[in-house]
């Protein structure tokens, strides 16, 4: 029986909220448990404390603390996002395997949330020992369901944990501006298979084209994911895009730099006229708030939630952008 006493929940596995994939999730998570105290394991605890509200953050690193709380919580959830596939680095993947570690001391408690299961480098035999006893997985991508029961048979597709709190946007009325964003992963050259310095040039040539194209049209380059390092900054990339405009473009482009609130981020895609992206949360949220939105393939799961919802175009038929922008 669930009393005042047990109310409590903890979050492992959560890598950042300095993604706004990866905060939207959180808040889905936290509006899906409300009236429950819920305490966030983390590794970055003041950035953590700075950002996320209605939710309790301790030090995943202090053992003693988080042992106590797998002990005295009513479930525990892993939510895993890009952090899973090592995506962040190989220190998340020591980050990952830390927290499925300290899983397995209350297994029947645990529920993996919303998350990329299959990465390329876990093997499947360290995964089966780590996962077999939990309590359920939920995964987002129904191509990994089979391989994923043969791991742990309470398995099933679930939404993302964002769409929860996206959700209470969808009657929301935003007014449309003549505004196109531009969401670009860090890593997106790389994924894709070509040098980075062609690749910026291929994606500014395409801006110059879609502002000369439509005047009255203003460029924003939104990153969505903050890095506590460098290489997993958009910022980077976006800059680097930026630098390469001519003036006369840059005048029309805006740049975003500082860390943003998440419902700013939802108003100025709310407001857009469309966006573009290499990213799949950026992709869900314009889903949600009525706005038109390009998917770049660059992952499989991009592909599978662009179906039927939005329009997909791989890299290479790019030079098309303009177009389907009118």
């Amino acid at each position: 029986m669930i009393t005042r006493e047990n109310k409590k929940v903890l979050i492992l596995g959560y890598y950042s909220s300095l993604d706004f994939g990866n905060l939207s999730m959180i808040n889905g998570f936290i509006k899906k448990y409300r009236g429950y105290e819920i305490y966030l394991a983390s590794l970055y605890p003041s950035i953590e404390r700075f950002i996320l509200k209605g939710i309790k953050i301790i030090n995943i690193l202090n053992i003693k603390q988080v042992v106590k709380l797998l002990r005295e919580s009513i479930s525990v959830h892993l939510i895993f996002g890009d952090s899973l596939t090592g995506r962040y680095g190989p220190f998340s993947k020591l980050f990952v395997l830390y927290s499925l570690i300290l899983a397995n001391i209350f297994p029947e408690k645990c529920t993996i949330e919303t998350s990329t299961i299959l990465p390329s480098k876990f093997s499947l035999s360290l995964l089966k020992i780590l996962l077999a006893r939990f309590k359920e997985i939920k995964i987002r991508e129904n191509r990994f369901l089979t391989t994923i029961k043969i791991i742990n048979k309470n398995s099933k597709v679930s939404a993302d944990l964002s769409t929860l709190y996206l959700k209470s946007f969808v009657n929301k009325r935003f007014e449309k501006r003549n505004k196109i964003i531009f969401v670009i992963r860090n890593t997106s050259n790389k994924l894709i298979g070509i040098k980075r310095d062609e690749f910026i040039k291929i994606l500014a040539n395409q801006i110059v084209k879609i502002t000369e194209k439509n005047k009255k049209i203003k460029i924003i380059l939104l990153p969505f994911q903050y890095g506590v390092r460098k290489n997993v900054d958009d910022r980077q990339i976006l800059n680097e895009v930026y630098s390469y405009l001519p003036s006369k473009i840059r005048k029309r482009t805006k740049l975003v730099k500082k860390f943003l609130k998440l419902e700013k981020v939802i108003k100025i895609i709310g407001e857009s006229r469309a966006v573009v992206s290499f990213r799949l949360h950026p992709c869900i949220f314009a889903y949600f708030l009525g706005t038109k939105f390009i998917a770049i393939k660059e992952q499989e799961k991009i592909e599978e939630f662009t179906k039927n919802r939005g329009v997909l175009l791989s890299f290479k038929n790019i030079e098309h952008l303009d177009e389907l922008l009118e």
